[in-house]
């Protein structure tokens, strides 16, 4: 069991064999949703499934989302992924580049201002 803040997650298969082929691949794009992003962020390192990747996009915001990002980038690095994109690409483009960045069979779009119950995946 691993902890996180005050998550602890519980690890089904070795964490190199999650990083290398997860499951899900679980994306954030962020254009200045700074206050809400942490919430999303943690609803996913919560989740009772654990076996995916967590790729956040900051299209070019003016707040504090890049920061945020990038603590978790820090934290969680055989998880989190950071792609930050100098200018706003819109939603479209913007899943065609995390479709060739991820790795997991399924892929899911959380937006910043969402959350996910534990049990979602």
């Amino acid at each position: 069991m691993r902890q996180f803040g005050q998550v602890h997650i519980l690890l089904t298969r070795p964490l190199t064999q999650m990083i290398n082929n997860p499951k899900c691949s679980i994306y954030i794009p962020s254009r200045n949703y700074g206050k809400y992003l942490r919430q999303a962020i943690d609803s996913v390192v919560a989740q009772i499934f654990d076996d995916w990747e967590l790729i956040l996009v900051d299209e070019a915001s003016e707040d504090d989302s890049l920061e945020i990002m990038r603590d978790y980038e820090q934290r969680l690095s055989s998880r989190v992924k950071v792609i930050r994109n100098p200018s706003p690409m819109g939603l479209q483009k913007l899943a065609n580049l995390v479709l060739r960045e991820c790795s997991g069979k399924y892929i899911l779009r959380l937006d910043a201002d969402d959350w996910l119950e534990e049990h979602a995946l």
